[in-house]
């Protein structure tokens, strides 16, 4: 089952790369957890797309998992800059007959950062660390917005619609909990990360480049 479809039918080659970002503060890692652990701790198949994206996708008796990590030319004002940035995107397909909870976690493996914390925005849950040589952001839609893509059946389990608890941060983690996901539906949610070096405190440059859109990663490799 292919979750993601592709405007090029080329054949894909299998490789081994880690799902892992490698930032200057340290390494940002993916859980997805439906209550029996880690699910992106087991076996999975990797294979290079054709704009040099990776997707990843995992198997099991309930759940079809793919993963698309890619480096999209981020837009942003001529003023504002980063040195580096990836986009995940998320797809999860419930192939049980039983409703599923999901929670969706970026976290920090390791880390040499000094202070971080929230810094959410319309339609952004994000957070920023830094340390005294660089910054690093992640962001995601909030649940304002997961909630509008539930109310328009838009790659959003129709049952989140009015629950208000569907996004967290902490000092370590950013992330989603989605209550039900019914049998044979489809959701879809990303996340941003950017970095750059430090100039002062008040740079935004990291946190406007993770507040973007899905269909950025899905162009950057033609796919839907």
């Amino acid at each position: 089952m292919e979750l993601f479809q592709s405007k090029k039918n080329d054949e894909l080659e299998m490789i081994h790369q880690p799902l892992e970002v490698v930032t200057p503060l340290g390494l940002i890692r993916l859980a997805l957890d439906i209550g029996a652990g880690n699910l992106l701790d087991t076996s999975y198949i990797c294979q290079q797309l054709q704009q040099g994206s990776y997707m990843y996708t995992w198997k099991s008796e309930q759940l079809v998992i793919e993963i698309m990590m890619a480096h999209p030319i981020i837009p942003l004002p001529l003023h504002m800059r980063v040195d580096g940035s990836c986009g995940l995107l998320i797809r999860v397909m419930n192939v049980s007959n039983d409703d599923v909870s999901l929670k969706c976690t970026a976290y920090w493996a390791e880390q040499q950062w000094i202070t971080g914390g929230s810094s959410t925005g319309q339609y952004l849950e994000a957070s920023t660390w830094e340390s005294d040589t660089h910054y690093v952001s992640i962001g995601t839609e909030d649940a304002e917005a997961l909630q509008d893509r539930s109310g328009t059946h838009n790659l959003m389990p129709i049952q989140i619609k009015d629950q208000n608890e569907l996004t967290f941060s902490d000092i370590n983690t950013i992330g989603m909990y989605l209550p039900s996901i019914a049998s044979y539906k489809l959701c879809q949610f990303h996340f941003y990360i950017a970095w750059k070096k430090y100039t002062d405190d008040e740079d935004v440059d990291t946190w406007y480049a993770v507040d973007q859109q899905a269909q950025l990663i899905l162009e950057h490799e033609e796919c839907y």
